[in-house]
């Protein structure tokens, strides 16, 4: 059986679709992930898994740049918005870290 089924017309346009969806919605939890851990009090461990995010990312670029999409899902728009909001959803979880821990090292 032929993949590129997945690459003709609507049926590509849902996949880059719910690609997107994935990906953004992780970056909504890397939004809150720092804030979440900050409010727990039992000690566990965290995932962050980036590989969430950028699997889905190539999975749209590459079925919107085989099927030919422009405009918002074009390939380089898909691209450029997914590494941006992927790099700024992390840097926010850093800086987010390094705030609060640098206010509870001044507390002690």
């Amino acid at each position: 059986m032929d993949i590129l089924w997945i690459t003709s017309g609507w049926v590509g346009t849902i996949v880059v679709t719910i690609c997107c969806i994935i990906v953004t919605v992780k970056c909504i939890w890397m939004l809150g992930l720092p804030y979440a851990m900050l409010r727990s009090v039992d000690e566990r461990g965290w995932s962050i898994f980036p590989l969430i995010e950028f699997i889905p990312l190539m999975c749209a670029v590459f079925v919107s740049w085989t099927i030919g999409l422009t405009g918002w899902f074009s390939p380089k728009s898909i691209g450029v918005t997914g590494f941006v909001l992927i790099t700024l959803s992390y840097v926010h979880f850093i800086l987010v870290l390094i705030v609060v821990g640098f206010v509870r090292s001044r507390r002690k």
